[in-house]
């Protein structure tokens, strides 16, 4: 079944898998707070639906995500205000990975393109992730003058060590997908055709495992 939920996040439950999926495809699913919003609200109800046994978050189109619009806080800085990156933090980004990593259930992230910024934070703070070919996570965030927030180098740091975290960090070097396969992040990659049948064989078996 699909759960009351109006695009551009798109929640379903079937056979004990909640599938999240972004899609905002005219800004590569990017976030501003409407859209964070509703995709906390639709991971938080997944992480409380008893009849799913596992959450897959994925994206529509080109992209998983392209992190924070930088389009919405450019017409911030036109006006000559500064936005209140803090805040969003605060309200939005944290909260929305503390009900991924505290969901009492596994969380697959299915990587159908590329993860920047608080995309690839996202990716990061899932238990599992399938990438498909054309992926790549970007720590984008040093081409906005930004540390890595949403708890990416947190993450990255624990996963591939800090000189290796910290170059990616500082450079925003793009991570392909057999490079995060050679460095651990990525559990599986898949042809772009194989894609939906790798995530879903994952996220099929982690439901019909043991609570």
């Amino acid at each position: 079944y699909r759960y009351a939920s109006r695009m551009p996040v798109d929640s379903s439950v079937a056979d004990g898998i909640a599938v999240i999926t972004l899609d905002r495809q005219e800004t590569l699913n990017s976030f501003d707070d409407g859209f964070g919003a509703e995709f906390l609200a639709a991971v938080e109800a997944a992480s409380a639906d008893p009849t799913a046994r596992c959450i897959v978050i994925t994206g529509a189109g080109r992209a998983f995500s392209a992190g924070e619009d930088l389009g919405a806080l450019q017409s911030i800085y036109e006006k000559g205000e500064t936005p209140p990156l803090g805040d969003t933090l605060i309200k939005r980004y944290n909260p929305t990975i503390r009900a991924i990593t505290s969901a009492r259930k596994p969380v697959v992230a299915a990587l159908n393109g590329v993860a920047a910024g608080a995309g690839a934070s996202i990716a990061l703070a899932c238990d599992y992730r399938v990438a498909s070919e054309r992926a790549k996570l970007v720590l984008a965030f040093i081409t906005a003058g930004l540390i890595p927030d949403s708890g990416a180098i947190w993450f990255l740091a624990r996963m591939i060590g800090t000189a290796r975290a910290f170059h990616y960090a500082t450079t925003a070097e793009p991570i392909d997908a057999e490079t995060g396969k050679g460095l651990g992040l990525f559990d599986e990659v898949a042809t772009v055709d194989g894609f939906e049948q790798a995530w879903r064989g994952l996220a099929a078996r982690l439901a019909a495992g043991p609570t």
